[in-house]
Parts: structure tokens; C-alpha cells; sequence
């Protein structure tokens, strides 16, 4: 049973109950707080605060969608998370071939660089070999220019990724790339059409840009939630066999890595501990603020938890999640806390508060007459 909840904040919080890996039965506090960017001034609390997200939600369907909200209700996180729903800006509103895009937060820094729309173009090249004889051609791609767009979307589907040529037989569903199924530009030699353009990835990592259509191996670049099918956090499920089934089920197997409950794209898990008050910089990612600079509000939360036999003990709340929407109708930010402990004898009641309330006062006193970002979404 879930221990009863006593929120003293302005935050959605949930109390839920989960088993630990080892199998002890644990009280979980999972809360969301919801704010508004004011530029160059911490982040100001949302008048209206966003619900906990109890499953994760795709735009489409979930086996070829973009997973735009990430489920909260899991038991505990490693690192913290950094995500970010939105398009690329190009420089001044002049529409552009290519430019750079970034997030950094604290210590963490991720650049992309991001390309308008681009193709592998087939171009014949003579052969010699004895299977095509001295005038004989095999298929070459070459990469064609990028034409110029004021937005590029930041999402997987413009990353390096998707099907793979040559499998799948119309009753057989074709082979994904493992990392990022809904991808694009991988081309072959032997099963890559050449009458058509492939449409081929505009975003990529600026010290690894993708120029070779032999290379199947570039790592797919993006700052969206991974769903949990895809490799980068399918890989630390564990290992659900048969020996797992007869000595461990229905808890997780023995080699299940907390890990898997990051969703984060890589290069984008903070692995310290934020305190809550870093600085947050976007580049290129609203189309009238080129530079966006604001810092995490400063809001420290904790919790208590009460048990049966009259025990109760202070509860650490670690931010393990930042997670930026510029598709929203203002651009939000939405942080993360969350907490574990185990129930033992049974816990009665857990309670958050906020250690610091006047923080929440204060910047919302400063900044109350201040523009809040609109938000920025691709233009469809």
C-alpha cells in the first residue's frame, strides 16, 4: 500500500510504492514542479503546475513515434536527466544551410550541428572488377547541399538512424537501427535504390559529421527522451531467463541497472549532483533569443517519512531531471525530484515541504512584470 502524502508545496508530488532490485519493499516520492522562462533571471514558478506524467506519451504511435512526456513514476535515477522538446533557430531569422545548436547546464555541454533538408544522391562510378568488367558501374553516393531553412527540428527523426536496407519482406517488419529506429540515412550498396534521394541526417556531432554513406556506425545526435525500447536503455533491463523466472519473478533480475531509468540522449546525463541553482543556457533554440541564459530556481525540497512502529527520519529529495518544452504555449521548464526508503514495518505518512519557500516569493516578486518566453515549436 502507498504511504498517505502530506505536500506543503506548490508542486505535483506522488507517493507510490516499488520493489527494489533485492527485493525489499520500498516508499517512493516522486514530485514535479513547473516553471516559466523570464530571460536572464532564474526560473519563475508556473501559475498552473503541470500533473505528474503517470506513462510515458508519444506523438504518434509508440513503436515509430517521437516519445514527447516521459513517465514519472519510477523508483530512483543514477544521474539526472536533461531533455529538451523544440526546433533549432537559425542565426538573426535568415534562413541558413547549417549553424550550431546547444544546451549547457552546469558542468554539462552538448553542440550539435544542425542542416537543412539534405539527401544521398546515387551517382554511378566506373568499375573494373571481373564481376562488372572494365566498363561495367557500381552505385556511389554523394552527400548533395543542404537547402537553406529558417528551423530544424530536434528530434530523432532527423538524426542518424532508421531502417535498414535490405531486410524486412513485406510480412517481416524491416530491421531498425538499434539506437535510433526512427532515424534516417543509412544507405547500402547492394539494397539502397539509386533512383531516388535518401533523405539523410540534419543533425549530427559537429567533431563526427556524417560525410561517408559507408559509415553505419555515427552516433545518432538529438536532446529528446529515448524510449525505453531502444538500446541506449534497453541494454540495462537485465536478464529475464529462466532462471530468473523460476527464482526471481516477478521482481527485476538480479543484473537490472538502475540506468535504464535514464532517459536522457547521450551526452545529456548529468552525472553530479545538481544543486538545483545551476546556470541553464540554450543556443539557437527560440527564434528571438538566439542566447537564452537563466539559471534553475534555488528551491531545496525534503520530506519525512513516519512509520507504523513510531520511527521517522529525514528524506533527501536529489533533482534528477531537467526538462525544457519549447513547444509549449510559454517555454517551460520542468524539474524533477525524487526520493526512496524502505517501508520495513510500514510507513504511515511521508511529507514534503520546501526548506527555502521565500526563494519561490522572492523571484516571483522580481520578475512578476517580466516578459515570460513565448514558446517556439517547429513550423509545420
Amino acid at each position: 500500500m502507498a504511504p498517505h502524502l502530506e505536500n506543503r508545496t506548490p508542486f505535483s508530488a506522488l507517493a507510490f510504492s516499488q520493489f527494489h532490485r533485492d527485493g525489499t519493499d520500498m516508499a517512493v516520492l516522486a514530485v514535479r514542479g513547473s516553471f516559466h522562462v523570464v530571460a536572464n533571471a532564474p526560473l519563475v514558478l508556473a501559475p498552473r503546475q503541470e500533473e505528474l506524467e503517470l506513462a510515458d506519451r508519444y506523438e504518434g504511435d509508440p513503436a515509430g513515434g517521437l516519445l514527447v512526456r516521459t513517465c514519472d513514476i519510477v523508483p530512483f535515477k543514477p544521474a539526472a536527466d536533461v531533455t529538451i522538446l523544440g526546433a533549432s533557430w537559425a542565426p538573426q531569422g535568415v534562413a541558413s544551410a547549417s549553424w550550431l545548436a546547444g544546451v549547457r547546464l552546469g558542468r554539462l555541454e552538448k553542440v550539435v550541428r544542425v542542416h537543412g533538408p539534405r539527401a544521398w544522391q546515387c551517382a554511378a562510378k566506373p568499375e573494373g572488377d571481373e564481376k562488372h568488367g572494365a566498363s561495367g558501374k557500381k552505385k556511389e553516393w554523394v552527400l548533395s547541399p543542404a537547402r537553406p531553412v529558417k528551423a530544424v527540428a530536434l528530434d530523432w527523426r532527423g538524426a542518424f538512424g532508421g531502417e535498414i536496407p535490405g531486410t524486412g519482406d513485406g510480412q517481416a517488419p524491416a530491421d531498425v537501427h538499434r539506437h535510433n529506429p526512427i532515424g534516417c540515412g543509412i544507405v547500402d550498396a547492394e539494397h539502397s535504390p539509386g533512383d531516388i534521394d535518401i533523405p539523410a541526417p540534419c543533425i549530427e556531432d559537429p567533431a563526427d559529421p556524417v560525410l561517408d554513406w559507408r559509415r553505419h556506425d555515427y552516433v545518432p545526435q538529438g536532446f529528446s527522451p529515448l524510449p525505453p525500447v531502444w538500446r541506449p536503455r534497453q541494454q540495462f533491463t537485465g536478464t529475464f531467463d529462466d532462471a530468473w523466472l523460476q527464482a526471481k519473478h516477478p521482481l527485476l533480475p538480479d543484473d537490472f541497472d538502475y540506468r535504464f531509468y535514464q532517459y536522457a540522449a547521450p551526452g545529456l546525463i548529468h552525472e553530479e549532483r545538481l544543486s538545483g541553482d545551476e546556470e541553464l543556457q540554450l543556443l539557437h533554440m527560440h527564434p528571438g533569443h538566439s542566447h537564452i541564459q537563466v539559471w534553475l530556481p534555488g528551491v531545496r525540497l525534503s520530506a519525512a517519512a513516519h512509520w507504523k512502529d513510531g520511527d521517522a527520519a529525514a528524506l533527501e529529495m536529489t533533482l534528477d531531471g531537467v526538462h525544457v518544452d519549447m513547444n509549449a504555449g510559454l517555454a517551460s521548464v520542468y524539474l524533477t525530484w525524487r526520493c526512496w526508503v524502505p517501508k520495513r514495518s510500514g510507513i504511515r505518512l511521508m511529507e514534503l515541504r520546501i526548506e527555502n519557500p521565500s526563494r519561490l516569493l522572492e523571484i516571483g516578486s522580481r520578475y512578476v512584470g517580466c516578459e515570460r518566453i513565448a514558446g517556439a515549436p517547429y513550423p509545420l
